[in-house]
């Protein structure tokens, strides 16, 4: 972004960041295109396929946290019996 330090009108100031700013947006959106479109190429497939990839991804670590929930859902009394039994051996 271009900073002005007393050039010219307030009117002017904020058209130049308002121009830098949507510059700077439209490159990114571009720029983020040509990443994702290199992304899914590299790994053999399409966008759909890569997000059909990340979707079984996300719900196969939702499922690994619900077993670890319920295999980790303690009290605190359990929890001090478990520190105290590991302290006695």
């Amino acid at each position: 972004m271009f900073i002005g330090i007393g050039a010219g009108s307030p009117l002017v100031a904020l058209f130049m960041l308002l121009v830098t700013g949507f510059g700077s947006y439209f490159l990114f959106r571009m720029l983020r295109r040509r990443w994702d479109a290199f992304d899914a190429d590299d790994r053999g497939g399409s966008r759909e396929e890569a997000k059909v990839r990340r979707r079984q991804y996300y719900y196969d670590q939702r499922e690994q946290a619900r077993r670890m929930s319920e295999l980790y859902d303690l009290t605190d009394e359990e929890i001090e019996r478990k520190v105290d039994d590991e302290f006695r051996t």
